[in-house]
């Protein structure tokens, strides 16, 4: 249950950094093997692996969309 609770307040503080789009500091939240899946039939859309992955399209994302802000409704955790 603790682990659960410091994830949520990870990804939290994360996309907290990427609304103020400072990049680094949302990047210092994600592990080296992390995995990013943006949700849809989007064109961005689908599955980011790799820290280095989630850096480039992050970046392309901010370039893309720069206003854009995101609003975490829930968050679920599995596999502690």
């Amino acid at each position: 249950m603790i682990g659960a609770i410091i994830g949520k307040r990870e990804v939290r503080a994360a996309f907290d950094a990427f609304n103020k789009r400072d990049l680094s500091s949302f990047l210092s939240h994600w592990r080296e093997d992390a995995t990013f899946i943006y949700p849809g039939n989007l064109s961005i859309s689908g599955r980011i692996e790799g820290k280095k992955a989630i850096e480039e399209f992050t970046k392309k994302y901010l370039e893309r969309f720069p206003e854009w802000k995101v609003t975490l409704k829930n968050i679920f955790v599995k596999n502690i």
